[in-house]
Parts: C-alpha cells; sequence; structure tokens
C-alpha cells in the first residue's frame, strides 16, 4: 500500500467516527506488526480494488460496535446482532467513501470493494503473512483501529 493512501483514511476515520458517535476521536501513533498480532471482536474488512492482499481493517472490541450500533440505528441493544453489525459495515463504507472521493480528487484512480464484516478466524487468513500498519482511534465510545494491511513479496 502507498502511503499516500493512508492519510485520506485516517482523516475520513476521525470525522466520520466524530459525526457518528458526538465525540471526540483522537488518532494515536502509528505502529507496524504482523497480520495475526491484529486484535478485536469485531471486524470490517474493506478490499482495495487492482491491489491484492491490500485492504483497510476496521477493528474493534464488542463494546465500541455497540456503541456504533446504537449511535446509528438511535437504539441500544444489549447484543450486537445483524442489525448492529450492519451499522458497523455502514461506518465503514461511510469512511472508504470518503477517503475514496479525497484520492481521487487528488488524481489517484483508486476504487474499494463493499466491507465485508469477517470473524476472527476469517481475519486471521485474510492477513496471514502480511504487514499491517495500525493507527488506533480513541474515542469516549471505545477504542476503533484502523488497519492497512501489505504485501511485502
Amino acid at each position: 500500500m502507498k502511503l499516500e493512501y493512508i492519510e485520506p483514511f485516517v482523516t475520513s476515520a476521525v470525522n466520520v467516527l466524530q459525526a457518528v458517535l458526538h465525540s471526540p476521536v483522537e488518532p494515536g501513533d502509528i505502529a507496524l506488526l504482523r497480520g495475526n498480532e491484529l486484535n478485536g471482536e469485531v471486524s470490517v474488512v474493506i478490499g482495495l480494488r487492482d491491489h491484492p492482499g491490500e485492504n483497510v481493517i476496521l477493528n474493534m472490541n464488542r463494546e465500541a460496535a455497540l456503541n456504533i450500533s446504537a449511535a446509528m440505528n438511535g437504539a441500544v441493544s444489549p447484543v450486537l446482532d445483524e442489525t448492529g453489525m450492519d451499522a458497523v459495515g455502514e461506518l465503514a463504507n461511510m469512511i472508504a467513501g470518503n477517503a475514496v472521493s479525497s484520492l481521487n480528487d487528488q488524481g489517484f484512480d483508486f476504487s474499494v470493494q463493499p466491507p465485508a464484516t469477517v470473524k476472527q478466524a476469517d481475519l486471521f487468513r485474510i492477513t496471514d503473512g502480511l504487514e499491517v500498519f495500525q493507527i488506533p482511534m480513541t474515542s469516549s465510545q471505545g477504542l476503533i483501529t484502523v488497519n492497512f494491511t501489505i504485501r511485502t513479496n
């Protein structure tokens, strides 16, 4: 993944999360890790078209996903059901849409695949052998990380 792709996704994530959660969101320091080191109970993968193996992945714990679902659906639920997962997927779609628009405005020919929610085991399969840039997003509603997988071969 080209480094110039990362900043529009980070900016979009901060802006969208702040708008949805009605709470300040603070991006943390970038870290480099292996794909099998990703954690979080809920993950949404956004594949980059024309860049096999390169993805943007939102990870969060169950509490953050429930808070996002409540903010987007206008109702609190004690379980993360299909409606809640759809809300998390839509959040990822909003982040991706804003980032792609920004990238295309900068002259890149850029597109993404629709977001897909995945389970932890599937996430490990998708990220196996890849390096990941990870940027944590801290808010009063929970920790959400934005991850960028990188092909090294």
